[in-house]
Formats: structure tokens, C-alpha cells, sequence
């Protein structure tokens, strides 16, 4: 289904700019036909008028080039021009004498007016005007462009051809006898008159020719830009064949497939959006098959412990049935701890996570060391201070130092000094909890902040091993990193590092002397903190 629409597409671009070419072709030669069919026309009444001229030139001369005297009327006149003019095959002339015809061209293979009737009839009238006609005129023979040219004899032997008498018009378009109204010649008067054609069949024919070589070479030239066009939307659809074969390969087991950007712009910036679309489609497909392999793996022991005390408990033994549900209680309560951490673990992927908001680091430095002196019996010191505001998520990164604060206590010994601090390091704010604990081993630090993990120098410690991962995930959405150096048996530093738009010359810190405190509640030095939480 997915290939019959992508053809579709590629088909129905390719059909549009086919049909777009065809019509420009087609109206180009459409409108260059009526261009060269009018200029043709033009050319034939140029013609006509030419040999109108021509005959008057003869007659205002008025000597006979072959007997070297005048003319002695319209007959004579006729008769001379007639025999020195050469018509091409189209074209046709016939001297006519008070309406009849007395002279015939002499070329062979001429059209032959005098052959048709009909033509002679229209013409007759105006043959005994005054004035030169031009007009067209279709007949059962054929169809012309004529012209008649009037001769008129003076009965004292002068020869009126009224070419461009002033107040009549020198061609006439009407192809109706009763629309050329003739005035017949003065009393004594000799009249004749020069009938010429052109057939209309020529210019015709011209432009058909025209038409079909027009034809044959738009043929051509459509059929080469639907061979480009093919070959152009092909290319341009490329991507879309390579964007669907990708979607048809992702499934739901792997997401890792992409998209390779190329083509246009717009092709691109689709391929982009889907990869886009798929990272989040295997952020989210991820976390939450990560969310369910982590609930089946770190429920089952609690419920297996609470299971088998509960079927081994003797109902009939109070001190038995109060253990057991003390042990039932402290299970459900780590679960419950474990649930809220992978919950949450959970939903640091999701867009709205962190929520920045100026803060004044020297406060929150302040709140989260008073907090933390409550976690455990240690010298607490705040060594450091940062008098800078950044854009922080306070609820989150407190969460997540007092968490480094709760490991710094869970594996130290009661009275071990721990410092909590701040500074600048630009571009990068620095936010650190030290201590004097077991320390990690080198090869170890490089995956303790993932899900469950747990160095070796933590046996016997309480927890699930997500604490690290909580932080890690407040720290990467904060577009920061978190630091580890430590060395077993002297102790660990965790440095969150968050980028700020702080200047180089901003204060690093406040240097801070302060006593030793020690934490009133010794009991809670390996519990995890417990800190309000976003939902």
C-alpha cells in the first residue's frame, strides 16, 4: 500500500508538470499560429496594394512600352499590364470591360478567376466604381483575397485610377456586392477594371505546414521534458522512498534505525523531524521497558520475603505474628521507596523534568547544608559558598545533593568530617559534597551512577543502588555532568558541574570557617533523604 501511494506521488507530480509543459506549449503555439496567420494575411494585402500601385504607375505614365504610344483606353492599359506581369501559382488576374471579362492572364498554372462565376458576379459591381475594393470571398470553387482596381477613360483620353482619392478609403473588406456601392462612370467615359487574386488556400496551407511542424517538434519537446521530469521527481522523491523503507524497518523491539538526512530542505528537515520523533519514540520505549525489567527484578525479593514469613508465621504465637509484621512493614516501606525512586527515575526522561528558575546559590547552598546536618552524626562543615544566581531547578538539585549528602554519610563513620560546598568555576557552577568514607575503587567509578549498581566497598549497606542514578538523571537534565574522585579508604568527592551564563570575572566563592556540628540524629546516617517531590 505504502509503495502504490509513494508511486502515486512521484506519478501525479510528474503528470502535473507534464500537463503544466504541455499547456505552455500549447498556448505558445496557439498564439504564435494567430501571430503568423494575421502576418500572412498582412503580406497578401501588401501584395495587393502592390500591384494596384503598380498599375497606376503604368497608367499616369501613360505611354505604351511596347508600341511606344499612349494608351487609347482601359482595354489597351489592361491588356499591357497584364501581359508584363508575372503571378505566382496562387495568384489570378482577369481585365474585365463594363463588367465583362476581356482579358485573361497568360501564365500557365495560374489560378483562373475567369473560371468562376460566381467570383466574376461579385466583382462586377465594383468593377464599374470609382474606387479600389479589396475583400475575401469564399465561392463554390474556391476561396480569395481579391482586389478590383476601377480604369476610367476620359472622353478626353485622361485615365483616372483612384488609388488614394481623398475621401475614399483605398481597400474595402466587404465580401458583399451591395456593400462596395459603385458611382457609375461620367457620360462618355470608357470603363474597365483589374481583377486580382490571391487564394486563400496558400496562406492556409502555410499554415498548416506551420501547425504540423509545430506539432512535431512540441511532441518532441514534451516527450524529452516528461523523460526529465520523470528522471527529476524520481530524485527528489528519493528520500521519500529511503524515509518509508526506514519507517517500514522500525519495529518495536528496535528503535535504533534512523533516517539519513538528504535532498532539499524540506525533504531534509522531514527526515529530521522523524529521528526526532524516533529518539523520543526510543527514549520513552526504553524507559519504559527499563521501569518494568526494574519492578520485576527489585519487587520480587521483597515480596518473596514477605510471602514466605507470612505462610511460615504461627497465628497462635503473638511475639512471631508482632515480628512478622514488622518485617512485612519495613519490606513494604522499601518497596514503596523503590517504587517512588524508579517512578521517578522514570519520568527525569520526559520533557518538563526540571523547571529552571533564577536561584540564589548562596541560599540554596545554605538550605541544603542545614538539611543535610540532620541526616547523621558527622563534623559537617560548609566550606564554601557561591554568590552568583543561576537557573536551577532548587526542588530537583536538592534532591540530588542531599542524596550525595546521604551517601557521604551511609559510608563514613559517625564524627568523619563531610563538606558541602559551592564555587564558580566559569563557565560551570560547582556544587560538592566530601567526605572521608570507604571511597570507591578507580576501576569502579565509571559505572556507579547506573541503575542498581554498587561498588564493592558497599557491602552490607542499605539500598537499591538507584541513588547515584537519581542524581546523574537532575544533573543531565540540568545539561550538566557529575564529577567523582575518590580513593578507597580516605574518602570520595562529588562535584555536580551546571553550566550557567555567569562571566569569567564572577566570584568563585566564599571561603567559610565553621565549627564541627554533629548531626542530632545519628539512627538516620544510612536512610536515604526524603525530600518533597514533583509529580
Amino acid at each position: 500500500m505504502s509503495r502504490r501511494l509513494a508511486g502515486t506521488i512521484r506519478q501525479r507530480v510528474a503528470l502535473a508538470m507534464i500537463a503544466f509543459v504541455a499547456f505552455v506549449v500549447g498556448a505558445v503555439g496557439i498564439a504564435t499560429v494567430w501571430v503568423e496567420y494575421h502576418v500572412r494575411v498582412e503580406s497578401v494585402q501588401e501584395e495587393l496594394d502592390i500591384v494596384a500601385h503598380e498599375l497606376r504607375i503604368l497608367a499616369e505614365e501613360g505611354i505604351n512600352p511596347e508600341t511606344g504610344g499612349t494608351f487609347t483606353g482601359p482595354s489597351t492599359l489592361l491588356q499591357t499590364f497584364m501581359s508584363r506581369k508575372v503571378v505566382s501559382t496562387v495568384e489570378g488576374e482577369v481585365g474585365l470591360l463594363n463588367g465583362e471579362v476581356a482579358w485573361v492572364s497568360g501564365e500557365i498554372g495560374t489560378v483562373r478567376p475567369e473560371d468562376d462565376p460566381e467570383l466574376i458576379a461579385h466583382v462586377a459591381t465594383a468593377a464599374r466604381g470609382d474606387r479600389i475594393v479589396k475583400g475575401k470571398i469564399t465561392t463554390a470553387t474556391n476561396s480569395y483575397f481579391y482586389t478590383v482596381i476601377p480604369v476610367h477613360f476620359s472622353t478626353t483620353g485622361d485615365i483616372d485610377i483612384d488609388v488614394d482619392a481623398p475621401g475614399h478609403p483605398s481597400a474595402s473588406t466587404s465580401a458583399s456586392p451591395a456593400t462596395d456601392t459603385a458611382s457609375p462612370p461620367a457620360a462618355g467615359a470608357q470603363s474597365g477594371a483589374l481583377l486580382h487574386v490571391h487564394l486563400t488556400s496558400a496562406v492556409n496551407s502555410e499554415i498548416f505546414n506551420l501547425i504540423r511542424i509545430y506539432v512535431l517538434v512540441a511532441v518532441c519537446a514534451i516527450a524529452l521534458s516528461a523523460l526529465g521530469i520523470g528522471i527529476i521527481t524520481r530524485r527528489l522523491t528519493q528520500p521519500i522512498d529511503t524515509l518509508r523503507e526506514a519507517a517500514e524497518q522500525i519495529e518495536e523491539k528496535d528503535l535504533s534505525v534512523r533516517v539519513p538526512v538528504q535532498g532539499s530542505a524540506d525533504v531534509a528537515q522531514l527526515s529530521q523531524a522523524m529521528n526526532s520523533m524516533l529518539d523520543r519514540l526510543e527514549i520513552s520505549v526504553t524507559n519504559q521497558q527499563n521501569l518494568l525489567d526494574d519492578v520485576g527484578h527489585e519487587l520480587r525479593t521483597p515480596i518473596t520475603i514477605v510471602r514466605g514469613h507470612l505462610e511460615l508465621v504461627d497465628p497462635h504465637d503473638p511475639k512471631d505474628v508482632q515480628e512478622t509484621r514488622d518485617l512485612a512493614l519495613d519490606e513494604l516501606d522499601r518497596m514503596a521507596e523503590l517504587v517512588s525512586d524508579l517512578l521517578l527515575l522514570a519520568k527525569s526522561k520526559q520533557p518538563g523534568f526540571i523547571q529552571l528558575q533564577a536561584t540564589d546559590t548562596d541560599q540554596l547552598t545554605r538550605q541544603v547544608f542545614e538539611k543535610a546536618r540532620a541526616l547523621g552524626e558527622r563534623n559537617w562543615q560548609l566550606t564554601e559558598v557561591a554568590e552568583i544566581t543561576a537557573p536551577l531547578d532548587t526542588q530537583r538539585l536538592t534532591q540530588a545533593w542531599l542524596q550525595l549528602a546521604a551517601n557521604a554519610v551511609k559510608y563514613s563513620q559517625p564524627g568523619s568530617r563531610i563538606e558541602i560546598g559551592s564555587r564558580t568555576a566559569w563557565p560551570r557552577l560547582h556544587l560538592f559534597v566530601r567526605d572521608e568514607g570507604r571511597g570507591i575503587p578507580r576501576a569502579e567509578i565509571q559505572n556507579i551512577t547506573g541503575r542498581f549498581t554498587r561498588g564493592s566497598t558497599a557491602a552490607g549497606a542499605d539500598g537499591a543502588g538507584l541513588g547515584l542514578a537519581i542524581v546523574q538523571s537532575i544533573v543531565t537534565g540540568h545539561g550538566g555532568r557529575l564529577a567523582i574522585e575518590s580513593e578507597v579508604g580516605k574518602g570520595s568527592l562529588f562535584t555536580i558541574m551546571i553550566p550557567y551564563a555567569g562571566t569569567a570575572g564572577t566570584n568563585p566563592g566564599t571561603a567559610i570557617t565553621t565549627p564541627g556540628t554533629a548531626g542530632t540524629n545519628p539512627g538516620t546516617a544510612a536512610s536515604t533523604p526524603h525530600t518533597k517531590q514533583r509529580q
